[in-house]
Parts: structure tokens; C-alpha cells; sequence
């Protein structure tokens, strides 16, 4: 499902991440509707947000012939590149099915590199490299989440893709005529601000102190919680409070409020 364009180019901003959770409810919704259709024809069918880790998503959509595996780690589709959000529905229908799609998208991002070289927290390898039987640019998540979490989930990877931008036809054609590639090097398309550490330019990258990666928070909130529990009481003797026992359950509360299934999502008059 496109995300909305005009936000995605404010990345990061609130205003993006706004339109990423709406993308998202509203595939959602309408994947639920999808779901029923196939289920009042006596059929079996499932469906499967990406944050729920079922399956690979991406390999699944590049198998189907619907885009390529971007140099950032994203689906880049031929209409809308970078800004998509994907879902899927399984289903025991005997249904048709595509095959891959050599869009040239790979090939095209060995050359572009834009995202690679506009991270802010140098998550994305330069080089492909053998990963799980697929050779890829491999992803280095301890240098990506971080900034994800605390700079309004950051994409930035999606906002300097020049596909996204421009358009792959535009992109292509310009390419194919003058060998390179659009917008690189350009305050318009490479540019973003970082709250509270400025504008960044071509060429420019925030600077982060090495703690800043090594202290981000790993697995589900539960186990966080307790963790976290764990340590204070190993640090007051291993003696438990009242207190650490109310903030424990405040954790498990938030933790277990942010969630919110698609079938919610539909009774909001808002949801589209």
C-alpha cells in the first residue's frame, strides 16, 4: 500500500510517522475486507501484519514478481519505490501467482548508493554480502535501531531513495541519458534534519557517541520489563519494593496498551 508522498519527504518528522501508522491501519482494514471476501466464497484466509513475523515478507513479494530488494533492506516497487508498506494474505484458495520481476531496481542500486551513504547511524554495508543463502546488502540492526527509536523512526533510507522520489521512470530515463543518477548530491533529495542535532546536508552525517548504541534496549517489552526489574532489585541487595513492582506493572501495561489488532482499527470511523 503507498504511503502518502508529501509526508514521507518531511522524514523524519512527526508528520511521517503519523502517515506511516495510518498506511498501515488502512491496508489493514482493507486486508480484513479482502479476507472476508475470499472466506464467503468457503475458503480459508489469514491476514498477516509485518510486524508479526509470520514469514519473509520481502522475499515473498520479490518471488511474486512485485518489486526488488532495495540496497536499504526495503521492497523497492517499480511505482512507488521505497514508500511502500506491505502485508499479506495466505489463503487455501487455489489461486494464480506471478514470477520474479527483474526491474533492473537491483542493478540500479549498486550504482545510486544514496541511501547507503545518507544513514545517519551507518547501518547500511556498501558491499553485498552472503546472508541466509542470499547474496544482499546486509543490514547491521544494532547501528539502525537505535536511531530508529529515538529520532521519530527515522527512515531516512526511504526518504533519499531517488525511485521514491522521482519516479523509476524519471529516474531510469535520466540515468540512461546522462549516467547519473538524479538528485544525488542534492540538498533535495539527500537533505534532513535530525531534532535536536540540526540540518544535514550532502556529505554531512550526525555524529553519535558510541554509548548510544550500546545501551538500546533488545527483545519485547515483557522481557525488558523484567530485566530491568531484575537489575534494581540485584542492585538494592535482592530485596523487591512495592515500588519496583509498581513501575514493573506500569511497563506491562503500556507495553500491552500499544497494541492494537486490525479488527479495532476497523470500527474507527478513521481508520481510512
Amino acid at each position: 500500500y503507498e504511503q502518502d508522498f508529501e509526508p514521507t519527504q518531511t522524514i523524519p518528522s512527526v508528520d511521517a510517522e503519523i502517515v506511516h501508522s495510518s498506511t498501515y491501519r488502512t491496508e489493514g482494514a482493507a486486508g480484513l475486507e479482502v479476507a472476508k471476501f475470499i472466506q464467503g466464497l468457503g475458503y480459508r484466509a489469514q491476514v498477516h501484519s509485518p510486524n508479526d513475523n509470520t514469514g519473509p515478507y520481502i522475499p515473498m513479494f520479490v518471488a511474486a514478481g512485485l518489486g526488488s530488494l532495495g540496497a536499504c533492506g526495503y521492497l523497492l516497487t517499480p511505482h512507488v519505490g521505497s514508500r511502500c508498506r506491505i502485508m499479506i494474505i495466505t489463503t487455501d484458495a487455489n489461486i494464480t501467482h506471478d514470477e520474479p520481476v527483474d526491474y533492473g531496481i537491483h542493478a540500479f542500486c549498486q550504482v545510486c548508493q544514496v541511501c547507503v551513504n545518507r544513514c545517519p547511524g551507518r547501518a547500511l554495508m556498501r558491499d553485498k554480502v552472503w546472508w541466509r543463502g542470499i547474496e544482499k546488502h546486509k543490514l547491521y540492526f544494532k547501528r539502525c535501531r537505535p536511531v530508529m527509536a529515538r529520532y521519530l523512526g527515522c527512515g531516512v533510507c526511504m526518504k533519499v531513495c531517488p525511485i521514491q522520489k522521482y519516479g523509476m521512470s524519471t529516474v531510469m530515463s535520466h540515468y540512461a541519458e546522462t549516467g547519473q543518477v538524479l538528485g544525488k548530491g542534492t540538498h533535495d533529495l539527500e537533505g534532513y534534519e535530525i531534532e535536536g542535532k540540526g540540518y544535514f546536508g550532502p556529505g554531512e552525517l550526525p555524529v553519535f557517541e558510541r554509548e548510544f548504541f550500546n545501551s538500546m534496549p533488545s527483545g519485547d517489552t515483557e522481557n525488558w520489563a523484567f530485566e530491568a526489574l531484575k537489575k534494581k532489585a540485584t542492585e538494592a541487595g535482592g530485596s523487591v519494593t512495592d515500588e519496583m513492582l509498581a513501575e514493573f506493572r506500569t511497563e506491562l501495561e503500556t507495553g500491552l496498551g500499544q497494541s492494537r489488532d486490525n479488527i479495532t482499527m476497523m470500527e474507527m470511523e478513521d481508520y481510512i
